[in-house]
């Protein structure tokens, strides 16, 4: 499949209300490109100079953490804006990855752009579709439970671990002002490593 018509464009969600004379343009600067599931369709850190919409299927937005784990960040379907930048033209965040068989929507950057300049309608849906973004990535931090990693082995910590001293210890010591008065901070938390038996403390 190497091209789609006006109304095939216009039906899916981010162009629902772009102009007919502004989606026959991008339709003249664009091209249906196929992957295969697990393929990738561009690189963390690499700067690209197209704009995809998903057409079919699904994808994975991702990055790595320090560990080398794949952190999957948005899953995203038909009529979706895959780019994490465009104006400013800086390199991607984050890994965009074929979810399962999918047809990719691919319109040159710089006429997008321009498009963008002529058309509030297009430069509009653009800005809605980050905010949704931010709206869900926001929803999911609020919801996601911090996990440790382990800095020796790299597998979970356990974590939100007392600290117990014998003798009765109120605390650690952080400061000791010049009447010998001391603050110390007695909410102090622990992580243990179940592998390797690697301990952190935290607050």
């Amino acid at each position: 499949m190497g091209q789609i018509t006006i109304r095939e464009l216009g039906d899916m969600d981010f162009f629902r209300e772009i102009p007919k004379d502004i989606l026959q343009n991008l339709l003249n600067e664009s091209k249906i490109v196929s992957y295969k599931k697990k393929e990738v369709i561009f690189h963390s850190r690499s700067r690209t100079k197209t704009v995809y919409f998903v057409y079919s299927g699904e994808v994975m937005l991702y990055n790595l953490t320090k560990h080398g784990n794949r952190k999957v960040i948005f899953i995203l379907g038909k009529g979706r804006l895959l780019n994490q930048s465009i104006v400013s033209k800086k390199p991607n965040a984050l890994f965009c990855e074929a979810a399962c068989p999918v047809q990719i929507l691919e319109i040159a950057e710089e006429p997008f752009l321009h498009l963008m300049e002529q058309s509030h309608d297009l430069t509009r849906a653009v800005l809605r579709e980050y905010e949704r973004n931010l709206w869900r990535m926001g929803h999911q931090l609020k919801n996601t439970t911090a996990m440790r990693k382990c800095e020796k082995c790299g597998a979970n910590m356990k974590s939100d671990l007392r600290l117990k001293v014998n003798g009765g210890g109120y605390g650690i010591v952080v400061r000791v002002d010049e009447k010998h008065k001391a603050t110390t901070i007695d909410d102090v938390r622990v992580a243990v490593c179940p592998e390797c038996g690697y301990t952190e403390m935290y607050l």
